[in-house]
């Protein structure tokens, strides 16, 4: 790693509401249960941007199954809103969209899914874009060795109950990194979410994606989390969100982004 001090040469935020289009997904998870039968994963995003929306259909796989992670096709996909239907076609084996579903925020969307004569449905709230102010940066040093200590920097709304997900990119491309956070010791407060990395070169663009979620998707990232990491304390699997034994999420959110070049 080049060890030289970096010094930002542009900062800069903007927003919008989006969510990663299904190749840069770093919430597209491969979930693994040992000797268990297949179950149906869903993952479902909204957003109003031409990077995606999308409903990922797949099956858990064996753990001990290091195959390619078997896909559902042939299912019946719609989403609902403001009384219009939304039909989402199979574009690539499991993978189901329709570019003329747009999210806007305040709207509420409802998902359905059939496959097999089951009906998985979820239902999902867009809420307000929470604007990234300006992304800092500086190097510190951890146990000995160079991190880089970025700041993102927004104001949480006030007198109501929020959640994040933040995902990391390097030159457009994620770092696979998502940082969760609630408000509970910040409402209303003007924040500095810190992150630590080290493999950034001169010139690299480093950039954050402020995703405001649901309550229920924030506990269904966060189990994720404990599960990979092995938690003694953790669930056998995340919390459902489909009132079926359905796997996975349906997340509609609003996204800001801020971010760095460094030199």
């Amino acid at each position: 790693m080049n060890m030289k001090i970096r010094k930002i040469i542009n900062i800069y935020a903007f927003s919008f509401v989006a969510i990663l289009a299904l190749v840069s997904c770093s919430e597209e998870i491969d979930l693994n249960l040992r000797s268990a039968d297949p179950e149906v994963v869903i993952e479902g995003v909204v957003t109003d941007s031409t990077r995606g929306n999308f409903v990922k259909l797949s099956y858990t796989t064996d753990y001990y199954d290091k195959g390619e992670t078997p896909m559902i096709s042939d299912a019946l996909v719609k989403v609902f809103s403001d009384g219009e239907e939304y039909l989402l076609s199979e574009v690539d084996p499991g993978f189901y969209t329709n570019p003329s579903l747009d999210g806007n925020v305040g709207k509420q969307y409802r998902l359905e899914v059939v496959h097999e004569e089951v009906m998985h449905e979820s239902e999902g709230y867009m809420r307000d874009v929470v604007e990234v102010d300006s992304v800092t940066v500086e190097e510190t040093d951890l146990a000995g060795n160079l991190y880089y200590r970025f700041e993102v920097h927004y104001t949480d709304p006030a007198d109501e109950r929020n959640y994040y997900k933040i995902e990391q990119f390097v030159n457009g491309e994620s770092t696979g990194d998502i940082m969760l956070h609630k408000d509970d010791t910040n409402d209303g407060m003007a924040t500095n979410y810190p992150v630590y990395y080290d493999e950034i070169e001169i010139g690299d663009h480093v950039e954050f994606e402020l995703q405001h979620i649901s309550e229920d998707v924030y506990d269904y990232f966060k189990a994720v989390q404990s599960i990979s990491e092995g938690n003694p304390s953790s669930p056998g699997n995340p919390p459902a969100m489909f009132g079926t034994d359905a796997l996975g999420y349906f997340s509609v959110q609003a996204v800001s982004r801020g971010g760095i070049v460094l030199e």
